[in-house]
């Protein structure tokens, strides 16, 4: 009985102690790992951080004996010894302070575990696994797109430079196994190659092709080779099913396998982006397949494919591995688009015209290929209307299905600032608030115009942001709200893009009370001094609101109210004691003050009624 209950207590103590363990056992292999990492010239692999480490170790306990036993023998044999030993041991660790594949082979992504990356930056991410950082990146890659979209470029360069330290960490070689795994798929893709004129042979061939993609892919996130033979394998796959569905649009019986092969290829495109993001062609795919789901992104993602573009033309650099390698299998990229349904690619020509034409505007550089009439057209086509997005799931658009959105909250910030858009003037009609206040409120005064394509029908085909507020939250409430607008009056039978100006202003500074002020009058016994404690507290986190008209011709003042309440603390009677010299800011202090009813309880039950007096001050510095 002892016994067990002892190796019961013992068991506890082991599982109590376990996080104690766990952090000895990180703190010795990160010390082994910074001791690698000494004297290194860049990240290495773990086999060969363990390896310094280990010569490390041994060369400073072998060098300390050696000079141990001099010092004790007085023996220069030993001290010579000792330092010869020393030299050798430092010319090892700086002979393998850069991995012997470096320049060589071609960087690869690291493997899936989350081993912490050594760096010189103010911070070092980490990622759990591939699949987290392919999330993050995704996510890097939305914001650099959208940021250009809305010409906030400052935002998309920083977005850019990040997504760049980012891929640069994740390109590390793979282990061995990872590495026999890329190599045995490779040799499976390369003899599926030797084409054959069987029809039934070359579907088992293009089956057999999709298998090898799938698997370099999943065993090294190459975007050289195996990531783009993937994308160029999906993409015909959905171009073959697009072609073979019937169904239209008003069918009840949709083909959502197209959606699944949708949403998988942009997540392949957006994977690529984030161990490439340099790639212009990348860029150019990718708004390809989202032109008719989210126009905003594919314009953004366009401008991104030309900066890059005009960036490298200019600084004269060498393509990069998978442009050159992409220039092989550019005519099967490019038939691939051109199998795309009519509408986006019509949609996709008309946004890259407005690049072009952005591109065309005083401060942009024109490339010496445009000429004045291609200029010409190219302006004409950019002042088109978006032809409307068609659903995947009919085999005629690209717009996929999203899931059900969560229903909006109720906006609880209005006093956080005021959106003003004259959505008459602009040819539109809102049913509910045009456009919602983000939580965080608005932070400055400012402007944002929309451009908004609109069909002869009135159907709202794109909503693109021409200035930005600088606030993404506030940009995006924009776009969502605009697509709920009702376009009126009369519309152009070719459609019109309307611009609508939309002002935003931060909140108003509220009045400020003056509670050391309030006098009692009346009783003056206890609970009315305790009536006028309970105004003053109200007074002061309910304050009267400035007005707009008052805080923007800069009118301040002071007015002094006379409130009167009842004994069960409702406002009763609210007059003007002295007037701040404006009818507007007296009407604003009277307004607020009749809101002031306070619950005194029965504290005040023998009060009838008391009057207090009440400074209110609009002040605006």
């Amino acid at each position: 009985m002892k016994t067990a209950l002892g190796l019961l207590v013992a068991l506890a103590m082991l599982l109590v102690l376990a996080p104690v363990w766990g952090w000895l056992a990180s703190f010795a292999f990160g010390g082994i790992a910074k001791l690698g990492q000494l004297l290194s010239l860049e990240n290495l692999s773990d086999g060969m951080v363990a390896f310094r480490a280990g010569v490390m170790i041994g060369g400073v306990a072998v060098v300390w004996s050696l000079l141990e036993v001099a010092a004790q023998d007085r023996s220069r044999g030993y001290l010579l010894a000792a330092v010869l030993i020393a030299v050798g041991f430092f010319s090892l660790l700086l002979g393998t302070g850069k991995s012997p594949m470096g320049a060589e082979t071609t960087p690869m992504a690291s493997k899936d575990t989350g081993t912490p990356i050594a760096g010189d930056g103010p911070s070092v991410e980490e990622w759990r696994s591939r699949g987290a950082y392919e999330r993050d990146a995704g996510e890097k890659v939305v914001v650099i797109a959208r940021a250009a979209a809305r010409g906030n470029q400052q935002s998309a360069d920083e977005a850019m430079k990040d997504l760049q330290r980012w891929a640069g960490l994740r390109q590390r070689l793979p282990d061995r196994d990872q590495k026999l795994a890329y190599e045995v798929a490779k040799d499976r893709f390369y003899a599926t190659l030797n084409g054959t004129e069987d029809p039934a042979g070359s579907a088992e061939l293009r089956h057999e092709r999709g298998a090898a993609v799938e698997a370099m892919w999943a065993a090294v996130p190459d975007a050289t080779l195996g990531g783009v033979q993937l994308l160029v394998h999906r993409l015909a796959d959905l171009n073959s099913a697009m072609r073979m569905h019937t169904v239209s649009a008003d069918s009840a019986n949709p083909n959502h396998e197209l959606n699944t092969q949708l949403e998988e290829i942009v997540s392949l495109q957006e994977a690529l982006l984030s161990y490439q993001p340099t790639t212009p062609s990348l860029w150019q795919s990718y708004a390809s397949m989202i032109v008719d789901s989210d126009e905003e992104l594919a314009f953004g993602a366009l401008i991104t494919a030309e900066k890059l573009t005009r960036s490298r033309d200019a600084a004269g650099a060498q393509p990069s591995l998978i442009e050159t390698y992409q220039r092989m299998i550019r005519k099967d990229l490019e038939f691939h688009a051109s199998l795309l349904p009519d509408s986006s690619i019509a949609r996709l020509a008309i946004l890259k015209a407005r690049v072009s034409a952005m591109s065309s505007k005083p401060g942009g550089h024109i490339t010496a290929s445009i000429g004045s009439d291609d200029a010409a057209r190219s302006q004409s086509t950019a002042e088109q209307v978006l032809p409307e997005a068609r659903r995947v799931l009919s085999g005629r658009g690209l717009r996929a299905e999203m899931a059900p959105s969560i229903p909006a909250m109720p906006n609880l910030f209005a006093s956080k600032g005021e959106v003003v858009v004259d959505l008459p003037a602009a040819g539109f009609a809102a049913l509910e608030s045009p456009i919602p206040i983000p939580h965080s409120g608005i932070k400055s005064d400012g402007q944002m115009v929309l451009v908004i394509d609109v069909l002869k029908g009135g159907v709202i085909t794109s909503v693109l942001i021409e200035q930005s507020s600088g606030d993404p939250l506030l940009d995006s409430n924009a776009r969502v709200a605009a697509r709920n607008w009702r376009a009126t009056g009369v519309i152009a039978s070719s459609g019109e893009r309307r611009r609508v100006p939309v002002q935003f202003r931060i909140a108003l500074k509220p009045a400020e009370i003056e509670v050391g002020a309030i006098a009692e009058r009346g009783a003056g016994a206890s609970p009315s001094e305790f009536l006028g404690m309970l105004l003053a507290d109200k007074a002061r986190t309910k304050p009267a609101r400035y007005p707009r008209a008052a805080w923007d011709e800069d009118i301040e003042g002071r007015v002094v109210l006379l409130i009167t309440l009842s004994g069960d603390g409702v406002v009763t009677g609210v007059a003007i004691d002295e007037s701040s010299g404006s009818a507007i800011l007296d009407r604003a202090a009277r307004e607020a003050a009749l809101g002031w009813n306070v619950e005194p309880g029965m504290a005040t039950a023998d009060v009838e009624k008391i009057t207090l007096r009440v400074p209110v001050v609009f002040h605006i510095r």
